[in-house]
């Protein structure tokens, strides 16, 4: 999809007919059609946007085997339509996977008022008329229960732990230095908390170097107010393949979220900064479900504060304690095995989706 981190068609298929097959592997086909993707989002471009998906994917329905098992990604919500379509006229059996609520936030950024209960009654009608529905995290789960009395199925995102057990060569963007390298990867947007971000690097001027790595809409203006500093870094993203080594590399990850907003998704980028047994320092609100999974898997330290000097001083005493460090690795491992392995979470979705 052309989302972050380029905000458009890549390559090849910037150059590819509007709608192409591919065939991967012996028995993978793949239908791609082209879309339209705001440089500048707004609520119109966005409605836009997402009629353009819906109508033109509309072309290959003829194409797709009937009583298929149908997969629908939510966002976009208003996929589900092209899933049910398949439903009627196909005899599919749908399985909605919910990421976000695109909705609530789409409410909530662009103020669309007498829209909300139009908005909401589409989407529970919509859920309510697949055969399943997942959710990524146990607050989302909750959250779906409390719109449309669905007893979501808890599909979390996964992790590829393997690819965190070999041996690496430190990544070039890390700074070998005596300062602790701290990092922050991934979408520079708005769930972040940046005013607070910027102000903590002001304050630890001597104490740590910042490591930025990644994109969005956020990025031009950090870098403004950042530009004088010269223990803070930018670099671009790296390839997935990669990440392992760069997550790895550094003494600890950053993870700063806005103390106000209880959000129901637990970041993806999480299971890397756990998965590369390295200190997680978070902050957010006291009660998302990231701080209970910071919690239990040991795996850092969860702040529901602005305090800069109390959250400085806790995240020097906890890298200084290396022992310490050592014994929550392996708490920290067991819980990602337990709970986000791809391995355990594509088994249990296999055997789930045999039952449908």
């Amino acid at each position: 999809m052309p989302y972050y981190p380029e905000w458009k068609i890549k390559k090849p298929y910037d150059k590819a007919p509007f709608y192409l097959k591919e065939t991967i592997g012996k028995d993978i086909i793949v239908y791609r059609t082209k879309m339209y993707v705001p440089t500048k989002p707004s609520t119109v471009k966005r409605i836009f946007q997402v009629l353009h998906f819906l109508f033109f994917s509309l072309k290959h329905i003829p194409s797709l085997p009937i009583k298929s098992k149908v997969l629908v990604v939510a966002p976009f919500t208003i996929n589900i339509l092209l899933g049910l379509l398949l439903k009627w006229f196909k005899k599919c059996k749908i399985w909605c996977h919910v990421q976000d609520f695109e909705f609530d936030l789409g409410i909530q950024n662009f103020k669309l008022g007498f829209l909300s209960q139009s908005l909401y009654f589409l989407e529970k009608n919509l859920l309510k008329k697949c055969d399943k529905v997942s959710t990524i995290s146990q607050s989302m789960k909750k959250k779906l229960y409390l719109k449309t009395s669905i007893k979501g199925y808890y599909f979390p995102n996964f992790i590829d732990l393997d690819s965190y057990k070999n041996s690496f060569t430190p990544h070039s963007y890390y700074l070998d230095c005596t300062k602790p390298n701290l990092l922050y990867s991934g979408n520079i947007g708005e769930k972040q908390d940046w005013a607070f971000f910027i102000r903590f690097c002001h304050f630890n001027i001597e104490k740590f170097n910042f490591t930025i790595v990644g994109d969005g809409p956020k990025l031009k203006w950090i870098k403004k107010q950042l530009y004088k500093q010269k223990n803070v870094r930018f670099y671009g993203l790296v390839k997935s393949s990669d990440l392992p080594r760069l997550l790895r590399s550094f003494d600890a990850h950053l993870l700063f979220q806005k103390n106000n907003i209880l959000d129901s998704v637990m970041p993806s980028k999480l299971l890397g900064m756990m998965a590369s047994k390295k200190p997680c320092f978070v902050k957010g609100n006291k009660e998302s479900e990231i701080k209970k999974i910071i919690q239990v898997s040991e795996s850092g330290i969860f702040f529901d504060d602005n305090n800069i000097e109390k959250i400085t001083e806790s995240i020097i005493e906890y890298l200084a304690n290396k022992k310490a460090i050592e014994k929550k690795k392996t708490v920290t491992e067991n819980f990602l095995k337990e709970n986000f392995s791809q391995k355990k979470v594509l088994l249990d979705f296999k055997k789930s989706i045999n039952n449908i």
